[in-house]
């Protein structure tokens, strides 16, 4: 038998803030290794796991979940799009628009020889973020506990 709504609603919160926690944990360490070659990478992974939770999934009975845009305080939107934007068009998904590439064709000792010219975008621009990014985290994950609060409260009142 599938889980009741409400059940679906904090089985999502919860999956949500386990993977706030490997973000967090995740940035802990980019934070304190900045020099280590595996920093870097490190940051792009968080930044994917963190926009999975705004970024519509199924549930067990296929309805469609994801953290409201809303939940994310004023302060942090900015950062939060900025985030939205390197995984969209540079991380998950290779959005060659914004790479704005020419190509030239030139002959060289009677062979083609080509030049492919793209524009240098920085997919760790949010790395000098890396404390703002943190924090972020931090207000979305005490967003998600008082939801769940509301939702066990909610189960609870339902209860015989």
């Amino acid at each position: 038998m599938p889980a009741p709504h409400n059940h679906n609603d904090i089985i999502h919160i919860d999956v949500c803030v386990e993977r706030l926690a490997s973000c967090h944990v995740t940035l802990q360490d980019v934070k304190i290794n900045l020099k280590h070659p595996l920093s870097e990478p490190a940051f792009r992974y968080a930044v994917v796991e963190y926009m999975t939770l705004f970024n519509p999934s199924k549930d067990g009975q296929g309805l469609p979940r994801r953290i409201p845009i809303a939940w994310i305080p004023a302060n942090y939107l900015s950062l939060h799009k900025r985030l939205k934007k390197t995984r969209n068009q540079l991380l998950a998904h290779s959005d060659m628009s914004v790479l704005d590439g020419s190509l030239n064709l030139e002959e060289a000792r009677g062979l083609p020889v080509t030049t492919t010219t793209l524009t240098h975008v920085d997919d760790l621009a949010a790395l000098k973020n890396v404390d703002e990014f943190l924090d972020l985290l931090q207000a979305v994950r005490d967003k998600l506990f008082e939801e769940r609060r509301k939702q066990v409260a909610a189960l609870s009142n339902t209860q015989p």
